[in-house]
């Protein structure tokens, strides 16, 4: 059996958590349909939506969601159905 000290432990589950999503500004999409397909990935307000689509077209992309991998996934997964430019990124 393997032992895993405490700090270890610590840094493995840091290390996990910190993937992002990644949202592009493709060019290709209303500004209302980043908004509702950011809430529906993320859970977040309208108001929050908002923020991170006019980011998105300032700045060229803007960083929506941190987590695991995993969680990560599920999210650019959800906001890729419509065809969204998304990357999951460390």
């Amino acid at each position: 059996m393997k032992t895993i000290t405490k700090e270890k432990a610590r840094t493995e589950a840091k290390t996990e958590k910190c993937w992002q999503v990644i949202l592009h500004n493709c060019y290709c999409h209303f500004f209302e349909e980043v908004v509702h397909q950011l809430t529906k990935a993320l859970g977040c307000s309208i108001d929050t939506a908002e923020e991170y689509t006019f980011a998105a077209e300032r700045i060229g992309f803007v960083s929506v969601f941190h987590g695991t991998k995993s969680k990560c996934e599920n999210v650019a997964n959800i906001l890729g159905e419509t065809g969204l430019n998304v990357e999951v990124v460390q």
